[in-house]
């Protein structure tokens, strides 16, 4: 914890150390959502140890735990780093037992359960499953995926974890429940529409997942490539066992972090071809409209997990990829919307296609032998990865929604967004790190 690291750390270019400046032309900042009253702000958070991307976030009994992902150089990384709001520290936990990229992941109690990832940028997916106690600092395995891949969606509802998505060699429309109970998978049916003249709810990945009500909300995402991100704001009920569809999510893409907080559903970062987003929309479930709130001051994607954690009333976003893809990564930490405000409301560079350096070999060569020999997935020919920036970030930045009182005002730019007096006055120290 002592080796003090750039801002920000390039994945194959170890000579970046900033955000590029050609990003300023790749970010989306805008909605066509209509602006909110009371559009919250963003609170600078202490950075990251180790700038990262491509990362599981997992709220933990009050404490933000990152998970493996892309970091220093290298798409394998094992780090497990976790902060605590309270001391605003963070400190190095038993490292994640398989090297690896877009982990999901999810916490029940004192215990913290993943589910597949990638052992090479973006593709070549396994089918380890692992579960964390915080009170040991110890991993263990669980059941393994029937079907291996990465980027899947997962939420907890009713003490039990569904699966959503994710990506194998393509997206996929795959749907199971995991019971931490019995260590055993159910699998349902895909996710497709409950009628036959309803839109696809599936493939997809990349996506982001809340439970409102007892139904998840699967919004936006894409199938195969951020050349074709979607929209779709899908409800799973599982009473009926089947979707139907909401509003879609006014700006399309995919990387999102998506978190239900305050009564709505907050929808912020991502990205698309030759663009990373800090468009922050809200969902209102009960009027089945969206609102534009105030844009992230440094646009992110690829956090996965939960993609987010709530602590209070504050929605804490670290690290994730300032640029498209996965080129570099950020230590930011990140609040977003208070709930109290929200509930008060208005009654770069290819993927790596050569050279073995950035991969873990051994966990490559275990996923291809776990592969052939299992029935379960059909055996295809990998292809490459899909074009895009390979970058992470260190970044802390978190999202505070706006108080009741706050009277209606235009979104602040990036810089007053961070800038005092928006910084608590109890902590001067706190800066915008690699703003």
């Amino acid at each position: 914890m002592a080796e003090e690291l750039p801002l920000f750390l390039g994945l194959n270019d170890k000579t970046v150390t900033d955000i590029p400046k050609t990003v300023e032309k790749q970010r989306y900042m805008t909605s066509v959502a209509p602006k909110a009253a009371n559009p919250g702000k963003w609170v600078e958070q202490p950075r990251m140890p180790i700038p990262t991307g491509e990362h599981a976030v997992i709220e933990c009994q009050g404490k933000i735990h990152s998970i493996a992902g892309y970091a220093k150089h290298r798409v394998d990384q094992n780090f497990h780093q976790v902060f605590d709001p309270a001391s605003k520290s963070w400190t190095l936990k038993a490292p994640f037992p398989l090297p690896c990229n877009h982990v999901a992941g999810v916490s029940i109690g004192s215990k913290i359960y993943t589910f597949g990832g990638f052992v090479e940028q973006n593709r070549c997916p396994h089918s380890k499953c692992f579960v964390y106690d915080i009170t040991t600092d110890q991993w263990a395995p669980i059941a393994v995926l029937a079907r291996p891949r990465g980027a899947i969606s997962a939420i907890v509802l009713d003490g039990k974890i569904h699966l959503l998505g994710g990506r194998d060699v393509r997206s996929v429309e795959w749907h199971e429940i995991y019971d931490p109970a019995t260590d055993k998978y159910t699998i349902l049916g895909g996710m497709r529409g409950s009628t036959g003249t309803q839109p696809f709810v599936g493939q997809r990945d990349h996506m982001g997942v809340a439970v409102v009500d007892g139904k998840i909300h699967a919004i936006a995402g894409r199938m195969d490539s951020y050349d074709f991100n979607t929209s779709l704001n899908a409800v799973y009920d599982p009473k009926t066992d089947g979707w139907s569809f909401r509003a879609p999510l006014p700006t399309a893409r995919s990387g999102p972090s998506c978190v239900y907080i305050g009564g709505k559903i907050v929808v912020f970062g991502g990205e698309a071809t030759g663009k990373v987003f800090g468009t922050n929309e809200a969902y209102d479930p009960k009027t089945d409209t969206w609102e534009a709130l105030t844009p992230m001051a440094i646009p992110r994607h690829g956090l996965h997990g939960a993609t987010c954690a709530v602590i209070g009333n504050m929605v804490h976003v670290p690290g994730g990829g300032p640029v498209p893809g996965g080129q570099v990564q950020a230590p930011i930490t990140t609040p977003s919307p208070s709930a109290k405000s929200m509930r008060h409301k208005n009654n770069g560079r290819p993927h790596h296609q050569g050279g073995r350096n950035a991969f873990n070999d051994d966990a490559s060569k275990a996923y291809r032998a776990g592969r052939n020999s299992s029935p379960a997935t059909p055996t295809a020919r990998l292809r490459p990865a899909c074009p895009c920036t390979d970058t992470g970030c260190k970044v802390t930045v978190r999202f505070e929604p706006p108080t009741r009182t706050l009277a209606p005002t235009p979104a602040p730019t990036v810089a007053s967004a961070l800038a005092p007096p928006y910084w608590p006055a109890s902590a001067p120290n706190l800066r915008l790190v690699g703003a």
